[in-house]
């Protein structure tokens, strides 16, 4: 097999994950994922298979949730005959670190599975994703959120959505995160109800998280060109320099993270799902087998993140 990872910033996710002796399934019987577990093993990776013989220990811990309720025992042992159900279980019972599915299921039951076995962080309150967007040089990175999985958040959703993300891009880029909640608005342009939402948004974020750089609400090009930015905003904070996009609704994040990967020739990584109580990461069913690997890396930091909150 050929050298897969053949640019510095991988090599440098890579290399952290390396570091932090996660234990990483890969549970989908596909050849992409055997591929790159190879590779994930070959360069230290701590990926782990199922523990079948355990299966009595998750037999027990699923018939306490609320969802199993009326479930008989062979009920039960037919969910858990699902690779992706036995692998969440194993990471709800600490037996692994991090969970990364998806590319032979949708994006749904990934996220119903994590919410189900896994569990909500009592801190976030909703499971929520962020691309992170590399350009072809890979010297240009950028957070979008949320591309995947909320399709209209309110402005508490939009506040959590921007915080985990801001948390995700300094731990993946090593950036301090200067984020732009995103509109068809800049400060007061226009006046509308969706407006409003974005600028509630900023205003709690902003209180909640002083030191966390943001602005809003703001339309992109003001986000992104600072010759705009600071003709739209004289007292600019971030300068037209964002790093972290926040969109306003599902509609908005997934086709500007699509444009910019199809028409920017920007690698998309993700969907990242953020808000659970251990990492749990979606695979595209159009995945390669870099991103596999990419996102293996990536699940591997996040889990490191969650042993020291």
């Amino acid at each position: 097999m050929k050298n897969l990872i053949n640019n510095t910033f991988s090599q440098e996710i890579l290399e952290k994950a390396q570091r932090t002796k996660a234990r990483i399934i890969l549970p989908e019987n596909d050849k992409r994922v055997k591929d790159a577990k190879s590779f994930l093993v070959k360069n230290k990776i701590n990926v782990i298979d199922i523990d079948y013989d355990k299966i009595n220990k998750y037999l027990d811990f699923i018939s306490k949730l609320k969802f199993t309720k009326n479930w008989t025992t062979p009920m039960m042992l037919e969910f858990l005959d699902d690779p992706i159900h036995l692998s969440c279980a194993m990471l709800a019972c600490n037996d692994a670190d991090g969970v990364v599915a998806g590319a032979t299921v949708s994006t749904a039951e990934i996220i119903r599975t994590a919410i189900r076995l896994v569990g909500i962080d009592n801190s976030a309150k909703w499971v929520s994703s962020m691309f992170l967007m590399v350009s072809s040089d890979y010297k240009c990175k950028y957070s979008f959120a949320d591309c995947a999985v909320i399709p209209e958040p309110d402005s508490d959703q939009l506040v959590s959505i921007a915080y985990n993300a801001s948390k995700l891009h300094k731990i993946l880029t090593g950036e301090e995160s200067k984020i732009a909640f995103l509109s068809f608005s800049t400060i007061g342009s226009s006046s509308h109800y969706r407006v409003e939402k974005v600028k509630n948004a900023y205003m709690k974020f902003k209180a909640k998280y002083p030191k966390i750089l943001c602005e809003g609400e703001i339309q992109f090009d003001a986000a992104w060109v600072p010759d705009i930015a600071r003709d739209k905003i004289p007292d600019t904070i971030i300068e037209g320099k964002a790093n972290v996009f926040i969109f306003p609704n599902l509609d908005a994040g997934n086709i500007g993270y699509k444009i910019a990967q199809r028409m920017g020739n920007y690698y998309a990584w993700g969907p990242l799902l953020q808000g659970l109580k251990k990492p749990v990461n979606d695979l595209s069913r159009g995945c390669s087998i870099d991103d596999i690997i990419n996102i293996a890396s990536i699940t591997s930091l996040q889990s490191n993140c969650y042993a020291n909150v």
